[in-house]
């Protein structure tokens, strides 16, 4: 990944870095990459996929409806309600 992507995606996220910390996120980002790349080198053909690396049930809840709870209580400590919905900032992306 070179410095002009991660450039841009720091633009995107609107995050700023030194020069130094730029420096080090490339390094960690090329060592992920080269992780990736070596993982994926691996012959797995013969390997059943998993769910769990452990032969084990997983105990669920059952997926029931709950109305236990006043909207009215949660929309209380919310930052912003308008008409019982939910605000949130909007979302730009640049290009």
């Amino acid at each position: 990944m070179n410095s002009e992507e991660i450039q841009k995606l720091l633009d995107l996220s609107q995050i700023s870095l030194t020069e130094e910390e730029l420096a080090t996120l490339q390094d960690d980002l090329e060592s992920i990459i080269n992780f990736v790349r070596a993982m994926q080198a691996i012959d797995t053909a013969d390997v059943n996929p998993l769910a769990h690396p452990l032969d084990l049930d997983q105990k669920l809840r059952d997926d029931d409806a709950d109305d236990n709870f006043s909207r009215e209580a949660l929309q209380n400590v919310a930052p912003e309600v308008e008409e019982g919905l939910y605000l949130v900032p909007k979302v730009i992306e640049r290009s």
